[in-house]
């Protein structure tokens, strides 16, 4: 699953290490990275040196102090990932997504189940509400079963309503289908969704950017659209409340470009 040459898992204990540890978003860790070459330098930083890394405070200091905790919990990770079959992918392996790798805020680590390429040729990202009428629900599949001369990776959240409406048509047709989760793999949310997750890892993948065994929250969903729209070269809209979480998707899209 994860046997990887000895550089190779030492690169991957101190990248979880650092990405895992408390108050280092994508966006901390990148500037980390930036300034240090790597997480494995950060960790060997001066105190001096490491103190004048952009947004990196006293706080975060503390990570470097307590080095031996976080490579423990890293370890521990990845032994889960093996156990249960899932892939780690980071940001500086060749399997990560390049789409999300130029984003300001895309994430670092990605943790993934099933089968497929994630460089894939072409990619729509299909999103809603998750209170779909029939009509919504119709016009979702009408648009899968037109894109399938085009052989895209259909991208979505396996939410309520549009969202699984998108990945069941998407497999109705034999594309591959991508479910952005915000919940760890370990947790399938909804747990109505879990035989179409089971079926969608069989031409296609689960995406997580939240580690086994972590803490789902409320503020994970919000974050999660911004992979699907990162992930999607068009992203397509089918029924959304004035301030639901897909229309918050199309913006992100936008400003994606």
């Amino acid at each position: 699953m994860n046997s990887k040459p000895d550089t190779d898992l030492e690169n991957l204990r101190y990248h979880l290490a650092l990405s895992q540890a408390p108050k280092v978003g994508p966006s901390v860790f990148k500037a980390i990275l930036a300034y240090s070459g790597s997480a494995k330098a950060f960790f060997n930083l001066s105190k001096g040196k490491a103190s004048k890394i952009p947004r990196v405070g006293e706080k975060l200091l503390e990570i470097q102090k307590q080095a031996e905790s976080h490579l423990k919990n890293a370890d521990e990770l990845i032994a889960l990932c093996d156990k249960k079959g899932y892939r780690i992918l980071t940001s500086t392996d060749p399997g990560f997504p390049s789409r999300l790798k130029s984003l300001e805020d895309g994430p670092v680590i990605l943790f993934t189940q099933g089968k497929g390429d994630l460089n894939f040729e072409r990619s729509v990202g299909i999103v809603g509400t998750r209170s779909a009428t029939p009509y919504g629900k119709s016009i979702t599949r009408k648009i899968v079963e037109d894109l399938l001369p085009y052989q895209p990776v259909i991208a979505s959240g396996l939410a309520y309503g549009i969202d699984i409406e998108a990945h069941r048509a998407a497999l109705q047709v034999g594309l591959p289908t991508i479910a952005v989760m915000g919940s760890p793999l370990s947790q399938i949310y909804p747990a109505a969704h879990k035989k179409t997750a089971e079926q969608l890892q069989e031409n296609g993948i689960l995406m997580s950017e939240y580690a086994p065994g972590s803490t789902m929250v409320p503020g994970n969903f919000p974050a999660r659209n911004r992979i699907i729209a990162g992930l999607s070269d068009a992203l397509i809209v089918v029924e959304a409340a004035e301030k639901g979480g897909a229309l918050i998707t199309a913006e992100i899209a936008f400003s994606y470009n």
